[in-house]
């Protein structure tokens, strides 16, 4: 989206497909360019956090979304093990 609005090239009313879903700040930024949908894989979640720090940003999260056709896109993705994780490598 950055490379495309540096050589000029309109966003609005695109859609987005990515593998994980766009978090806070790139919902937003989403939603400043006027994508119209955004298609992702794997769901995101605040984590690492205190669990009201995590609550007051769930709130805001949905509050953003709920202004953007946000959909996850259900497929098998035989991959999603190394796309998807919070383990360390010496888990």
């Amino acid at each position: 989206m950055l490379s495309a609005a540096r050589f000029g090239i309109a966003v609005e009313d695109t859609n987005i497909y990515t593998t994980m879903q766009p978090c806070f700040g790139c919902t937003k930024e989403l939603i400043q360019a006027k994508i119209k949908n955004i298609i992702y894989l794997h769901p995101w979640s605040p984590s690492d956090e205190d669990s009201n720090m995590q609550e007051r940003k769930k709130s805001e999260y949905d509050k953003i979304i709920a202004k953007i056709n946000i959909k996850k896109m259900s497929i098998d993705d035989p991959r999603k093990e190394w796309a998807v994780t919070s383990l360390s490598p010496n888990n």
